[in-house]
């Protein structure tokens, strides 16, 4: 809900075999759990910020929704608290 359409871009494999991975917050039921899965030394997760999506809002003429900016740093803290390095996507 970031950016209009977002969620309509399938970029993984069904096996998820390809790399990076995108998953969409919303639909992560226990983000503790995935943290504890997957991160770990090396891995490097991307969050993204409001800005991230500026070019496609204003493209659509639609606000930004601000909820990437909200997310961002209790998403950070916990993938950071399991290992993995941190990257925002602006």
């Amino acid at each position: 809900d970031d950016g209009p359409f977002a969620l309509d871009l399938v970029l993984n494999r069904p096996n998820l075999s390809n790399r990076p991975i995108r998953l969409v917050a919303g639909e992560i039921d226990d983000p503790e759990a995935l943290a504890k899965r997957i991160c770990h030394q090396g891995v490097i997760m991307a969050l993204p910020r409001d800005s991230f999506f500026a070019e496609i809002n204003a493209h659509f003429r639609a606000p930004a929704s601000g909820e990437a900016d909200k997310r961002f740093q209790p998403q950070s803290d916990e993938f950071a608290d399991a290992g993995c390095t941190i990257r925002a996507l602006q």
